[in-house]
């Protein structure tokens, strides 16, 4: 990998789109869920604790993105900083591209399963 320069706000606008997109994706398995549980009828103490986990993942989710992207507006703009080694520890090419701002082909880590 090449050095990558960035600057607190754009590393921080990466942050918080790929916060909004876990975001997404929690509110999609949510609500698949609670389709299915709900269809079955009375939900059992595990399974109303699991959507109170799932509950709480989204709302620390949204309040990291909210955290995230108030930070990115009130940090100065001017000095970048080398984050290669940063980047190095991710596993998703999509994370680490939007994170370098990187622009690809549409290319997604959805739909591949990839066991770590």
């Amino acid at each position: 990998m090449t050095s990558v320069k960035s600057t607190w706000p754009e590393v921080l606008h990466g942050v918080e789109s790929e916060l909004t997109h876990v975001e997404t994706m929690a509110r999609r398995v949510d609500k698949a869920l609670a389709s299915i549980l709900v269809a079955r009828g009375t939900l059992t103490q595990d399974q109303t604790a699991v959507f109170q986990e799932m509950d709480i993942l989204i709302q620390t989710v949204e309040d990291l993105r909210n955290f995230a992207a108030h930070l990115k507006e009130n940090i100065p703009e001017h000095q970048a900083f080398d984050i290669t080694s940063a980047l190095k520890v991710l596993r998703l090419d999509r994370v680490r591209d939007n994170l370098s701002q990187v622009k690809r082909d549409n290319l997604s880590d959805e739909g591949r399963v990839t066991l770590f």
